[in-house]
């Protein structure tokens, strides 16, 4: 299924209290906790800005300045969602794109749909197609974990050992030796200019079509740099595994791997916002609380968004919150619940194949 992505983005004007005019064009920060307001922030001069916003700078105060560090937080911990959703948007944008360009089986049959001519042109066509669609996946999928680390990371404490347990989580997914650490390993050799898969005839007959795999000779070799560190001993004990099992080659199967990839990085999606939902509700009540202590700092505009801002007395510039009538939680589990949709749907797609590495002959 499709992950409709609808840019809308809203006013976060930057403006300076003492003065509304001769703003310069700085970060603005927004919190619009709506998954279909994909920009995080945006900056434009007051000048630009509607008469109700600058009626709104002009009427209202600011946050309390003994209140600045908390609301940043609120910011910075919006805004970093924001990114985790841009993020996962972009993974799963790949991994559709990559249904809608190729036919791939589990039994790593792949064909470009692209409709063309002669089956040379199909064979560099689906080569293309499915070294690129490949890498995409791979680094979009590392980009988005890693973000949900330093997420956690930076948002966890002391006290709440819950994102600490996550971290420990990924860890051991990475330590497993399946899908998820080959693949995340082989993104640094396509960093370097190599291509991750081979593709080959399936059979002598012109409508076998293509087979795909990871041919750990080829990558253990590449001609433009040694092969050394964690990556080539992972490959090595690859090897040294198959030639226990009396394996006729070295290719580890395309498609299962790809798709328990994407299995494993939609289930550190899962894992993180499950760990980070509670968390989440308690710093939205610990904000909301604080704010309504100080009824002049939020204004309800024309269209029903409610929205404060802070001073920075320094730069003497304003810092709009905006989404304030929104729910951070409920937007949130929304996303949980999307990302569990897809968690399951792709899941599916691989239970027949249980734990098959090695492509057949």
């Amino acid at each position: 299924s499709e992950c409709p992505i609808t840019l809308n983005r809203q006013l976060a004007p930057y403006a300076q209290r003492d003065s509304l005019e001769g703003v310069q064009q700085r970060f603005s920060s927004q919190t619009s906790n709506r998954k279909d307001e994909m920009d995080s922030f945006h900056t434009l001069c007051i000048e630009d800005a509607s008469e109700e916003v600058r009626s709104f700078f002009e009427n209202y105060d600011p946050i309390p300045e003994k209140h600045n560090a908390s609301a940043w937080e609120w910011i910075e911990l919006n805004q970093s969602l924001d990114d985790c959703y841009q993020l996962y948007s972009m993974f799963m944008w790949n991994y559709d794109r990559y249904h809608e360009d190729i036919t791939a089986t589990l039994s790593d049959s792949v064909i470009t749909n692209a409709g063309c001519l002669g089956k040379q042109e199909v064979f560099k066509r689906t080569w293309l197609d499915v070294n690129c669609h490949t890498s995409n996946i791979i680094s979009s999928g590392h980009n988005l974990t890693e973000r949900y680390r330093s997420f956690a990371t930076k948002h966890g404490d002391s006290i709440n050992s819950a994102f600490n347990n996550f971290i420990d989580y990924v860890g051991t997914l990475f330590d497993a030796g399946g899908p998820y650490q080959v693949l995340g390993r082989l993104r640094n050799l396509a960093q370097h200019g190599q291509a991750l898969v081979s593709v080959y005839p399936a059979g002598g007959d012109s409508n076998d079509g293509f087979k795909a795999c990871f041919d750990l000779d080829q990558l253990l070799s590449p001609v433009q740099f040694d092969m050394k560190g964690p990556l080539k001993k992972l490959l090595q004990d690859k090897i040294k595994q198959m030639d226990a099992l009396k394996a006729c080659h070295h290719r580890v199967s395309f498609t299962w791997c790809l798709e328990q990839y994407v299995v494993d990085v939609l289930g550190v999606a899962d894992r993180f916002y499950e760990t980070a939902l509670p968390i989440l509700k308690n710093r939205e009540d610990d904000f909301k609380e604080l704010i309504s202590h100080a009824p002049n700092c939020v204004a309800t505009l024309s269209d029903k968004s409610r929205v404060a801002y802070i001073y920075d007395a320094e730069e003497r510039m304003a810092h709009p919150i905006t989404g304030l009538e929104q729910s951070l939680h409920d937007s949130q589990r929304e996303i949980h619940e999307e990302i569990k949709q897809r968690y399951n749907i792709c899941h599916s797609l691989i239970q027949e194949a249980r734990s098959i590495l090695i492509t057949p002959k």
